[in-house]
C-alpha cells in the first residue's frame, strides 16, 4: 500500500485530516493554497468521525461566525462522505449566489483533491463519484426544490436568512427537506448560519440542540457549534496598524472588552479594524457577523429600529 493511500485511507472519515493533507481551497485573493483547519472546522469534524464511529445519524447545526470557513468545511464534509461511501447529496440555500459559491468550493475540492484525485466528474449542476455517489444543488425558493428525493447528505446555508431571501414559508420548506434525510447512521445533515434574531426556526434550533458532550454521554438530538471570532488564529492585527502601543490607547469600551473576554491587544486592534472597515463602524453589527458568545450573538442580531445602545 502507498503512503498516499495509506493517509488517505486513515483519514476517510476525517474530514479536518483529509483537509490538512490533502485538500486545497481557495484563498480570498482567488490562489489556491493548502488548508490549514481551524478550531471550528476541527470540532465539526471531530463530531462527523465520532457519528460514524458511533453508528449515530451526523446532525449538526451551527452558528457560524462571518469570513471563518464554515460553509468551506460543511461542502467538505459532504465531498468527504459522498467520497467514503455511496450516496445521494444536496446543497440548499435561498438564493442562487449561495448554492453557486457551495458549488464552486466544492469543485475546487474535486479539481485540486490529492488524495483521490480523478475519482468525482462535475458539471454545472451536478457531480458524480467514482462509487456511484451523486451531489446536486438548488435554491429553495421553489418551495417543492428537493423534496421529491431522498438524500444522505444534506447542507443548508445561512438558515436563518432564508425568508429574506424570497423563501416563503421558509420555516415549512426546511422541515419538508429534513424530511428526505433518512434517521440511519452515516447520514448527515448541517444546518448553518449566522444569527439573526432571537426568534424564528434557526434560533429555535439552535437553543434546542445538545453540545457534542451531551451527545457523547447519550443524550439525543441536534449537535449545535459554535466558536467565538476571538478563537481564531487570522483574527489578530498589529496594534501598532491602528495606533494602539499599549492599553491607555484603548478606549473604555475596549479596555472592558478587553478584561471581559481576555483579549490582547492584536485581537482589540482586529476588533477594532473590522468594526471600521467590515462593520460600518456599527459595534452591534460586528457583535452579529462575529459573535462573543452564544447569547449576545442572537441577542444583538436582528435589530429593530433603535439601536441597543439607545
Amino acid at each position: 500500500m502507498s503512503m498516499i493511500r495509506a493517509i488517505r485511507d486513515g483519514v476517510l472519515w476525517n474530514v479536518a485530516g483529509w483537509l490538512a493533507a490533502f485538500g486545497k481551497i481557495r484563498t480570498k485573493s482567488g490562489a489556491i493554497a493548502d488548508a490549514e483547519p481551524n478550531e471550528y472546522q476541527k470540532r465539526i469534524s471531530d463530531i462527523v468521525e465520532w457519528c460514524h464511529e458511533n453508528g449515530v445519524p451526523c446532525r449538526i447545526i451551527a452558528l457560524k461566525p462571518r469570513q471563518k470557513g464554515s460553509t468551506t468545511f460543511s461542502v467538505a464534509v459532504a465531498y468527504r462522505r459522498l467520497m467514503a461511501k455511496i450516496g445521494r447529496g444536496l446543497f440548499a440555500g435561498g438564493s442562487h449566489f449561495q448554492a453557486s459559491n457551495m458549488w464552486k468550493i466544492f469543485k475546487t475540492y474535486v479539481d485540486y483533491d490529492e488524495g483521490d484525485k480523478g475519482r468525482c466528474d462535475i458539471n454545472s449542476t451536478e457531480a458524480k463519484f467514482y462509487n456511484g455517489s451523486t451531489l446536486e444543488r438548488i435554491t429553495l425558493r421553489n418551495a417543492q426544490a428537493g423534496r421529491s428525493g431522498t438524500y444522505q447528505v444534506l447542507i443548508l446555508t445561512e438558515v436563518a436568512y432564508l425568508s429574506d431571501e424570497g423563501v416563503a414559508n421558509a420555516d415549512d420548506v426546511v422541515a419538508g427537506l429534513l424530511k428526505c434525510v433518512p434517521d440511519e447512521p452515516d447520514t448527515i445533515v448541517i444546518e448553518e448560519s449566522t444569527a439573526h434574531g432571537a426568534t424564528g426556526y434557526f434560533y429555535a434550533k439552535y437553543d434546542g440542540a445538545v453540545t457534542f458532550e451531551e451527545a457523547k454521554a447519550g443524550k439525543a438530538g441536534t449537535i449545535r457549534v459554535f466558536a467565538a471570532w476571538f478563537e481564531f488564529a487570522d483574527s489578530r492585527r498589529d496594534p501598532v496598524r491602528e495606533g494602539i502601543v499599549d492599553d491607555s490607547d484603548l478606549t473604555t469600551e475596549e479596555r472592558d472588552l478587553a478584561a471581559e473576554w481576555s483579549l490582547d491587544l492584536w485581537q482589540v486592534a482586529w476588533m477594532r479594524w473590522a468594526i471600521r472597515e467590515e462593520c460600518n463602524r456599527d459595534f452591534e453589527k460586528f457583535q452579529e457577523d462575529y459573535p462573543f458568545d452564544e447569547v449576545t450573538a442572537f441577542l444583538k442580531s436582528g435589530r429593530g429600529k433603535f439601536s441597543n445602545a439607545a
